[in-house]
């Protein structure tokens, strides 16, 4: 089970405390789920951004669960309009279900991005493009474009959409979503629809910057 697997290389131009909080749930012949609640830190040095989070995630199938307590970390460069970026995913020890000891999804990847530009009054566009090497030795390259309305300062409209690489036979080759930000709130929906007769998945997320 996996949400919105390509993530758009983004830079914020300040030092930052950033929180979010995230949940996926698929309801097949035994539920299952999963919640992450995330503490992160940017901060800017000499025009590179960095970035670190750790983040207390739980898996739940079925009557059973476990959490466990994963690292992120990653840079980003801006250069002109377009972001380079660099990430390593989801670092610890995996959660402990039924008995039986998984392993997190771990992920380390390269991006390259654009700052969203306007290419009408209120409208942006920016895309993206990454390939990430996951567990495995399993290389998944991905892209999407997001489509951001803003009626006013403070105020953002976005439509997402992805393409990538289907590491498992259910998953499927697209993705999408939309997202709500006033200020420092933002408010996200990611959606992704599964194959061989799974129902979708659904990812809510929303963070404070």
């Amino acid at each position: 089970m996996q949400h919105l697997t390509w993530h758009a290389p983004t830079a914020a131009y300040d030092d930052a405390v950033r929180f979010g909080a995230t949940t996926l749930s698929d309801g097949g012949a035994v539920s299952a789920s999963s919640s992450a609640f995330t503490v992160g830190l940017a901060r800017s040095i000499k025009g590179l951004q960095l970035g670190a989070s750790v983040k207390f995630a739980e898996d739940r199938l079925g009557p059973t669960g476990d959490g466990t307590v994963a690292i992120d970390v990653g840079a980003v460069r801006s250069m002109g309009r377009t972001l380079l970026s660099v990430s390593a995913q989801n670092l610890g020890v995996g959660p402990r279900l039924g008995g039986v000891s998984g392993t997190l999804p771990r992920r380390l990847g390269v991006g390259i991005g654009s700052v969203p530009f306007a290419f009408a009054e209120h409208w942006d566009v920016a895309a993206q493009a990454q390939l990430t090497l996951e567990g495995e030795w399993f290389v998944r390259p991905a892209g999407g474009m997001e489509v951001l309305y803003v009626p006013v300062d403070g105020v953002a409209f976005a439509c997402r959409y992805g393409v990538r690489l289907p590491r498992e036979r259910d998953e499927s080759l697209v993705t999408a979503g939309l997202g709500f930000t006033v200020d420092r709130v933002s408010l996200d929906y990611a959606l992704e629809p599964m194959r061989g007769g799974r129902p979708l998945s659904h990812r809510v997320g929303m963070r404070i910057r």
